[in-house]
């Protein structure tokens, strides 16, 4: 009777279910199974952005190690040679820069200048014919110069006698031989290098006046030597 009763209940159901629900409700297994299936499919695109994203990053590339290349400096530019003796006048005493030689002949007439010598000492003497103590040291100086290179020095006497003539005669006397002997017969060079008396010897080395010697007297070349000797170490 019970039994029946459930029956009739069920028929009763689903008489008055409608058409469209009378589906039949899938088991419970194959809900899970439908389930997984639709995850499956929905984790399918994020699975691929994962792979995607697998995939190794490029590197930044890495700073250069290599310098840049340095600028180069200027190559300097060849400066004059500086002359060794300065132009102009005014008193010249040791330690200065010597005088150019102004309107001084050779006894040809030829122009002569301290820059035209090659040696690096010069010695250079003012005299005349007048002059007393000019007449022992022209002698002297001769001796001296001869044990020397020309090449390292250059002894030059200057001749102020107003006459040309008179002085080359004078000059002559003195057998001058390794000595220049040149004329200024207007006194030019007296007048800008203002030596302190007759005759006034100047020892110059490379342009600067290193050593001043006023007067003569025998023996004085001996102090000559000594101060040459040490301009020439």
């Amino acid at each position: 009777m019970r039994t029946t009763i459930i029956l009739y209940s069920l028929f009763w159901a689903m008489a008055c279910t409608p058409k469209g629900q009378q589906t039949a409700t899938p088991s419970s297994s194959e809900s899970i199974e439908q389930e997984q299936e639709n995850a499956l499919v929905e984790s399918e695109p994020q699975a691929e952005e994962e792979s995607t994203s697998t995939e190794p990053a490029e590197e930044p590339a890495s700073p250069s190690t290599e310098e840049p290349p340095v600028a180069e400096a200027p190559s300097e530019a060849i400066a004059p040679t500086k002359k060794r003796y300065r132009r102009g006048g005014g008193k010249v005493r040791r330690g200065d820069r010597a005088l150019e030689l102004k309107k001084v002949v050779n006894g040809a007439g030829r122009r002569v200048t301290l820059e035209s010598h090659k040696a690096p000492i010069l010695v250079l003497t003012f005299g005349a014919s007048w002059c007393a103590p000019c007449k022992k040291e022209l002698p002297a100086l001769e001796k001296l110069a001869r044990g020397y290179s020309p090449k390292d020095i250059a002894f030059i006497a200057v001749n102020i006698d107003s006459s040309i003539a008179k002085g080359k005669v004078f000059m002559k006397r003195s057998g001058l031989k390794r000595v220049l002997a040149v004329y200024d017969p207007k006194s030019t060079n007296v007048q800008s290098y203002d030596p302190p008396t007759m005759p006034s010897t100047f020892v110059i080395n490379d342009g600067i006046v290193k050593h001043l010697h006023a007067g003569f007297h025998s023996g004085d070349e001996r102090k000559l030597k000594r101060v040459i000797d040490r301009e020439l170490k």
